[in-house]
Formats: structure tokens, C-alpha cells, sequence
């Protein structure tokens, strides 16, 4: 059946993290009609995750910056704009149409401006046994501690590079359940990296000084830190047993029940890519995000993309960039003068984005563990394909990244190449002596989410 909430707006929403419910409340501030569209139950996004019905009853766990969010969130809900939970959006029209679904429905909301604020992914860890079961994303601790209050049984480690990895294994610490280990992939210094940049800012000492008491914290709590580890291994058959790895010091196994690995998060891509709106490669982060300008316009004429889904700079350049956008919305629809506020978001944004050059130098993933270097190691998850296989197919004269594609069917299974997108892009060029910016980002057609066919059935006959 067709969802019967109302379709036509002044402003369509996808997603309610910190850029989407900023972009709301602005919109509604001006008076313009709003709708957004959640894939979670509750506003929040990924980072202020339950934030408003958490179950955790001391906040202390998760720590200031995330209870913070609350605010946010429930001027969110004051604001009047059309919230609707639950709605996976798996298509984005020309014409600013937005295909959802939502409780076993499909729906349809058009704008006459379309704000893509769907915040990022964990980059994938290819290591050898990543796809055992008892392996998962630290991301994905976070999620069941945010949303369940649940944490990890048994013996479990945490390995990878960035800011998540400690902030996430000092949650855990606070919850009660410490990590068998931290294994810390980068090769760089963080403290370094930011006394290094003087543009960095106070912002930047800031950060500096909450790394070192994180540190500080997780010594407290006695939790083994091994440093430059490289060579990971998750062993096990049936799931997983170990890890084994190589380190400062020399080599290490670990028993472990569970491993959560993370090397940073890229874009969400697939929306506004399957709208061909224009993707860019970015070196000095080993990323793809998509083409904006100053106030998150994409190539699309009435499409804005917003929050760390435009450019990874965290939840409070999200919050200014989804408020940027919807200002500038704000004067094209209604001709108010905005000029100010944009100027002043614009002047935040530039702030932390000098902020983020450090951070992203920090903890810049080693290339061998965004590309792995076994053969037999799996990169497309959903299409059991190996880096062995993608290897041999562009060796084989493969023109390009989408004949790959089509050769391999990697990036052709329900996540629709959004985990192994980039590992793929990078992969080919290393095999071919080119660049992902040359070869470009494989097509993404719609729906870029997984959509039964009872309901494109009941579309088709509701529509005829």
C-alpha cells in the first residue's frame, strides 16, 4: 500500500542527525513546510543515537558530548516539522521526488529542495577473517551501548585507528566491560600532528587535550595498548577465536570471543551518487565525497548534501552546515536576506575544517589496511569477492569500474557497493598504476536500499 502521509513540501529531509534536525528547525523557523525522513526510530542520527530515551541510567558512560545532543533534539521536535520514523529512502528523482519506505508502505515526499543529510559510514577493514562472525565494526559496539545499553561478552578487542577507537573503548570501560586490548593501527603521532599545524587552532588543543585524557583514562583502567600494529589476522572457522598481529614490540595471538575494528568513517554516497550528482576523490583522505559548494549545493539544481555526508568534519560542523543550507534554501524561497547568518556559518565551517586537516593527518589509515594485500582476502562482503579477484580482473584488461563490476559483481549486493566501494575504487587503481580519481566512483542505480517486491508490486497497481 502507499504511505499516506503528506507528499508535497517546501523542504525535503533525509536523515535526522545533527545536520538534518538543524536544516529542519532553520526551515521551520522561516515558516517553510518540512518533511523528514529517518531511517532510525528516534532523531539523533549515529552520534546522539536514543539520545532522548537512552536506557543507560548513568550519563557519565557515554560523557557530556553526547548527552548534549538532547537539546538538539528536542528543539528538533518542537520545531513542527514533518517527522517520519522508520522511512527508508531508496530513491532520489530529477524532479526532487524522494522514494521511502516506511511500515511495510511505500510513500512518496517531494520539495521544492532536497537536503540529503544521511552522515557517514565506518571505512571497511579488509583484514583476513573480517567477515567471521564475531568480528564487527566499533561503530557497531557503540550502537548496541547507545540504543540497548548492551555491551560485549567474553573477551573482546578493539583494533584500527582514530578517535572512536579509544573514546568507544572508555565507554565500554565506564559500562563495566573492559577490552582485552586496544590495537592501534596508525603509524603517526596525533599529538604531533596537531602541535605541528599552528591553524589547527584552540579547537585543535582542545581535541588534543580530550585524546590525552581518554588515554589517561583507559591506563587507569588497565587496558593493554599495543602501538604500530600491522599483519591482522582474525582466526577462528565457524567465528571467531583469535587475533594475531605484529607490533612495536614483537608479535602477539590474542583468544578472543569478539573484535571490533575501525579506521574512520567516508561519506554516505548512494543517494545523491544515484542522481549522478557529482563525486570527487580527495587523496590526502582516501576518500570519495560528493561535489558541493560553499552553502552544500550539489551538481543537482534543488539538491543539497549536508553534514559529514558532504565532508567529514564531525557533529557540530554538521550542525552549522545543515543550518548553512537551510538558509540558503530559506532566501531562494522565500527572498529573505540570509546573507549574514550564511556568512557567519561559513566562518565556523572554515574553522573546523583547519581543525580537521590535523585530525585527518592524525589518523590517516595505513593504505594496506584499505587495501588488503592477501588475495584471498574478502572485499565485497555481500558477493563473497576477493582482492584476488578484483586483482585478476583488472590485470585482465578490465577498462574500467564498472566493467569491474559487472565482471566481479562486486558492489552489486544489497548494500549496493556501500561498503566496499572505496576499497574497490582504490584496489583497481593500485593494480592499474592510475587513481581513483581517474577511474572515477562505480554507478549506483535505485533503489539504493533493498526494497520488497510486494511493495513495488502494490506501487505498480496503486499508480497504474
Amino acid at each position: 500500500m502507499l504511505d499516506q502521509a503528506m507528499t508535497q513540501f517546501d523542504v525535503v529531509i533525509v536523515g535526522a542527525g545533527p545536520a538534518g534536525m538543524s536544516a529542519a528547525i532553520t526551515a521551520r523557523a522561516a515558516g517553510l513546510s518540512c518533511a523528514v525522513l529517518d531511517e532510525q526510530g528516534t532523531p539523533g542520527g549515529q552520534i546522539y543515537r536514543c539520545v532522548a530515551e537512552n536506557r543507560l541510567t548513568d550519563a557519565s558512560i557515554l560523557g557530556p558530548d553526547y548527552h548534549g545532543g538532547a537539546a538538539l533534539v528536542q528543539a528538533f521536535r518542537d520545531s513542527g516539522a514533518t517527522y517520519l520514523p522508520g522511512a527508508t529512502a531508496w530513491e532520489l528523482t530529477s524532479d526532487l521526488r524522494v522514494a521511502y519506505s516506511r511500515n511495510d508502505a511505500v510513500g512518496f515526499a517531494t520539495g521544492r529542495a532536497v537536503v540529503v543529510a544521511t552522515g557517514a559510514l565506518e571505512r571497511p577493514m579488509p583484514i583476513p577473517g573480517w567477515t567471521l562472525p564475531g568480528v564487527m565494526t566499533v561503530g557497531s559496539a557503540q550502537i548496541m551501548l547507545k540504543s540497548e545499553g548492551a555491551v560485549p561478552q567474553g573477551r573482546f578487542a578493539l583494533a584500527g585507528t582514530g578517535p572512536l577507537l579509544l573514546l568507544t573503548a572508555l565507554q565500554l570501560c565506564r559500562a563495566g566491560a573492559r577490552p582485552a586490548a586496544i590495537i592501534e593501527t596508525g603509524g603517526g603521532s596525533p599529538a604531533g600532528a596537531f602541535l605541528a599545524d599552528p591553524l589547527a587552532g584552540a579547537s585543535g588543543l582542545r581535541a588534543l587535550g580530550k585524546g590525552l585524557s581518554w588515554m589517561r583514562a583507559l591506563r587507569r583502567h588497565r587496558v593493554p595498548y599495543y602501538h604500530g600494529a600491522d599483519r591482522l589476522v582474525a582466526h577462528g572457522e565457524d567465528r571467531l577465536t583469535g587475533l594475531s598481529f605484529r607490533h612495536r614490540r614483537g608479535e602477539e595471538r590474542l583468544a578472543l570471543d569478539g573484535l571490533f575494528l575501525h579506521q574512520g568513517v567516508v561519506p554516505h554516497l548512494n543517494l545523491p551518487a544515484s542522481l549522478e550528482c557529482g563525486l570527487e576523490w580527495v587523496e590526502d583522505k582516501r576518500l570519495w565525497q560528493p561535489t558541493t559548494g560553499p552553502e552544500g549545493q550539489s551538481s543537482h539544481e534543488g539538491v543539497y548534501i549536508v553534514g559529514d555526508g558532504a565532508e567529514v568534519l564531525g557533529a557540530e560542523a554538521a550542525r552549522v552546515g545543515g543550518r548553512l543550507a537551510a538558509l540558503e534554501i530559506v532566501g531562494r524561497l522565500t527572498g529573505q536576506d540570509t546573507a549574514r547568518a550564511r556568512a557567519a556559518c561559513r566562518r565556523r565551517l572554515d574553522a573546523e575544517r583547519r581543525f580537521r586537516r590535523a585530525l585527518d593527518r592524525a589518523y590517516l589509515p595505513p593504505m594496506h589496511h584499505v587495501v588488503p594485500r592477501e588475495d584471498e582476502t574478502i572485499v565485497c562482503r555481500c558477493e563473497a569477492v576477493t582482492a584476488g579477484d578484483l586483482r585478476q580482473a583488472a590485470q585482465n584488461g578490465c577498462p574500467g569500474i564498472n566493467q569491474l563490476k559487472f565482471f566481479t559483481r562486486a558492489g552489486m549486493g544489497p548494500c549496493q557497493a556501500r561498503t566496499c566501494g572505496t576499497t574497490v575504487s582504490m584496489l583497481m587503481a593500485q593494480t592499474t598504476e592510475s587513481s581513483p580519481a581517474q577511474l572515477g566512483y562505480m554507478s549506483i542505480r535505485p533503489p539504493v536500499k533493498p526494497v520488497p517486491l510486494r511493495q513495488l508490486a502494490v506501487l505498480a497497481q496503486e499508480t497504474a
